[in-house]
Order: C-alpha cells, then sequence, then structure tokens
C-alpha cells in the first residue's frame, strides 16, 4: 500500500484571516480582559486559530 501526499494551496485567504484572528483574540484577552473569565477562554481559542492553518499543510491520500 502506497501513500500519495498531495500538498494544500497555500495562497487562500484562510490561511491568512484565521491566524490574523487567532492573534486579535489571544492580544485582546491579554491586554483588556486581564483575569477574567473572557481571558481563560480566549486565549487558548485564540492560539488554536493561529496555529490551526500549520497543523493542515497537507493531506496524505492512501490507495
Amino acid at each position: 500500500m502506497s501513500k500519495k501526499i498531495t500538498f494544500i494551496n497555500q495562497n487562500k485567504t484562510w490561511r491568512l484571516v484565521v491566524p490574523a484572528i487567532g492573534l486579535i483574540l489571544f492580544f485582546t484577552a491579554i491586554l483588556v480582559f486581564k483575569e477574567t473569565i473572557l481571558d481563560k477562554i480566549l486565549q487558548p481559542i485564540g492560539m488554536l486559530l493561529t496555529i490551526l492553518p500549520l497543523i493542515f499543510p497537507f493531506k496524505c491520500v492512501i490507495l
């Protein structure tokens, strides 16, 4: 059984928009909502959105 690696198009706009939103949420949580419940919610969501495009750089297709 062989695997074929197919790279996803890196020029999609969501690959720039999603991390930008994540960084905005992350820094907003740190600077504005210090030590509140929103800080504990927005920081992990912002970090996840920031690294989300890095998690899916390619997909493997098993033939």
